[in-house]
């Protein structure tokens, strides 16, 4: 499909084929069948264009997410927009429906690759294979393979000693993580997945202000007392819609005051 958004970056710049190409290092043929559509870059072509049409080379993969799940509604959400100004934080996800489920881990795993952080999803096989549906025509991109790692929460919750090698954080040396667990609802205020990670020993470098966790449950398999305790534990409450302060949230309890989301948007404002 012809790249039209590219062709309008290109003419805001007063720049010819031959001048994008030149400053991108590579050659005019291979950049025109970019703007056509006719081949993908790869990471790195896309990065050096976006250096030189000022863009960010995200772009170029976020059009070819699967046709279920709408770039419109991922990119431009209020979700999306809380999530690119979070850099730390725990989140509590309660929701009703799979679909606006399986979105909301591929908004959290886009809006975290803008920052450069290293993406973690435990998750089971269900969800997990429509999770990396999702991102199937990324999955020969280096930037996706270096910033995504999917887990099946059964392989952590049957492995008896450190979950270090599931966690792959070492060896891509990540400034910031963000980790997606999808926990029990049947102990749900035990947190058994997302524990089990905490005890490795490279997880253990990273402080409060490098990790973002959200940890996941069915709305409808959770007891009321459940929900409100769980509203307790977490600042962030996220829901099928947005994001929000947790209105229950006890800070003195738990031991560290988080920002407030609409806090941290006039921050960015400013």
């Amino acid at each position: 499909m012809k790249r039209d958004w590219l062709i309008q970056f290109r003419k805001e710049k007063r720049l010819t084929q031959e001048q994008v190409a030149s400053k991108a290092f590579i050659d005019r043929a291979y950049y025109s069948q970019i703007e056509t559509g006719k081949r993908n870059p790869g990471f790195n072509v896309a990065v050096n264009i976006s250096k030189v049409l000022g863009f960010k080379p995200l772009m170029f993969f976020q059009e070819h997410l699967s046709e279920n799940v709408s770039n419109s509604t991922i990119l431009k959400s209020e979700i999306s927009k809380s999530l690119r100004r979070m850099d730390q934080g725990k989140v509590i996800y309660l929701y009703n429906n799979l679909e606006s489920y399986i979105q909301k881990v591929v908004t959290f795993v886009l809006t975290g690759m803008e920052k450069e952080s290293f993406c973690i999803i435990i998750d089971d096989y269900r969800h997990l294979k429509q999770i990396k549906n999702s991102f199937q025509s990324l999955a020969n991109h280096d930037y996706i393979q270096k910033h995504l790692f999917l887990i099946d929460k059964d392989t952590v919750l049957g492995c008896h000693e450190s979950v270090e090698n599931f966690l792959f954080i070492k060896r891509n040396n990540p400034k910031k993580i963000r980790i997606w667990i999808h926990e029990s609802h049947e102990n749900p205020l035990e947190g058994e997945l997302i524990n089990k990670v905490r005890q490795s020993k490279t997880f253990k470098k990273f402080t409060r202000n490098d990790i973002i966790y959200v940890q996941s449950y069915n709305a409808s398999l959770l007891t009321a007392k459940a929900y409100i305790q769980m509203m307790q534990m977490y600042p962030y409450l996220m829901t099928d819609t947005a994001i929000v302060d947790s209105p229950l949230y006890d800070s003195e309890n738990n031991g560290f005051i988080y920002p407030s989301i609409y806090i941290q948007e006039s921050d960015k404002d400013n």
